[in-house]
């Protein structure tokens, strides 16, 4: 994320839609599950090339798939752990200006 280059969000997506993909498909257990969606929304809030165009249904996907945990204290944690995405993650328009979505945060923790 911090070397720029030309393709850096397409790649940069590529890469988020196969963790998700592999997450789906291969990962059945759920404390597996549980700790490979805690990487995924750990690297993606450490990302700051995507557009808001492209930074939004990645942050939906995560709250769905933390949503859709199997066990409701792991649905918990993974809720919880989306609602950093509302509020401190970057999107390349302001890399230094974190997203405060105050509205979707107090939803995040609502769900938890």
């Amino acid at each position: 994320d911090q070397v720029k280059y030309e393709a850096q969000e397409t790649m940069a997506y590529e890469f988020m839609s196969q963790a998700f993909s592999l997450y789906e498909d291969e990962i059945s257990d759920s404390r597996a599950q549980l700790a490979a969606i805690t990487l995924i929304i750990g690297t993606f809030q450490q990302m700051r090339c995507f557009s808001e165009e492209n930074h939004d249904p990645l942050r939906t996907q995560c709250a769905l798939a933390a949503a859709k945990l199997l066990k409701k204290p792991d649905q918990c944690q993974g809720v919880l752990t989306v609602s950093h995405l509302f509020w401190s993650a970057y999107t390349s328009a302001n890399p230094n200006s974190p997203i405060r979505d105050s509205k979707k945060v107090v939803d995040c923790l609502k769900k938890a």
